[in-house]
């Protein structure tokens, strides 16, 4: 217990993070050897209940997880990745959950940031844009809010998503997997078990856990937890490839989109006030 309240509050002793993940030109070739391994997808299978997403039951993918789909420069290098693994990408969406604005992630849903490239002095030129109201969807189901203009907020990311995927050329599915979520446990605390098992041998998951203030208890005490769990029972890890570098992983770059997509929504912020 003294050592929940002494997180919370800052302390912090040094996580390693690097043994959880697989490089990605072996996880490439490993998820193949997985996915044709019928005992090991029968006693993963069986694990689940045989409650696993449908869209894993015929074939492996290439999988993210935000809390919507949006083509921020994080999302553009997964997709870069899933092209290059020869999988079908998937996007996970997790739309149910609660706005909060202290959490970096969802913050940047609302208050979008653009990146202009660099500064004479080397520093990133960055521009912003509050798309939402913070004060009214503080509290609100992330797909219960809407942009100043009236859209979903949802299907705003969304949208923006599926012209970046058709720029591309690409498909990639999106599924809201939180009745999944629910039926696991509704905490991540109980859930994430699940959730990692899904990476065993039925998809690859890119995503970086960071261990900074915001996000270390999380990582220690839900992710790296059920990683060990995992590991205990089926004597492997899950695929997990991390999609920024672990050196570069907290650059505010990730979460910026691309100057081009500011014109856009500059318009439609205008129109209110006309």
């Amino acid at each position: 217990m003294i050592d929940i309240i002494a997180e919370k509050i800052g302390f912090k002793r040094k996580i390693d993070v690097k043994e959880i993940y697989t490089p990605f030109s072996i996880a490439k070739k490993e998820i193949q050897r997985r996915w044709n391994d019928k005992e090991l997808r029968t006693k993963v299978e069986k694990f689940l209940e045989n409650d696993f997403p449908s869209f894993l039951k015929d074939e492996p993918k290439v999988i993210m997880s935000r809390h919507v789909a949006s083509p921020n420069y994080d999302t553009a290098m997964f997709l870069a990745l899933a092209k290059e693994s020869g999988l079908s990408p998937v996007f996970y969406e997790h739309v149910d959950d609660t706005f909060y604005a202290g959490n970096t992630c969802k913050y940047h849903l609302y208050k979008m940031f653009f990146f202009d490239g660099m500064g004479k002095k080397g520093g990133m030129k960055i521009d912003t844009l509050r798309i939402t109201d913070m004060g009214t969807s503080e509290g609100k189901k992330i797909k219960d809010a809407t942009t100043i203009w009236g859209e979903n907020l949802v299907e705003f990311h969304n949208r923006l998503f599926r012209q970046e995927l058709e720029r591309q050329d690409m498909k990639c599915e999106i599924h809201d997997v939180d009745g999944w979520y629910k039926r696991k446990g509704i905490v991540p605390e109980k859930y994430y078990l699940a959730y990692l098992a899904l990476f065993l041998c039925h998809g690859i998951l890119f995503e970086n856990f960071l261990t900074n203030e915001e996000e270390y208890y999380f990582t220690k005490n839900v992710v790296l937890k059920n990683i060990k769990k995992i590991q205990k029972i089926f004597g492997i890890k899950p695929l997990i490839v991390p999609i920024s570098s672990l050196s570069d992983e907290e650059n505010i770059y990730w979460q910026c989109y691309s100057r081009k997509l500011r014109s856009e929504i500059e318009e439609k912020i205008q129109k209110i006030y006309v």
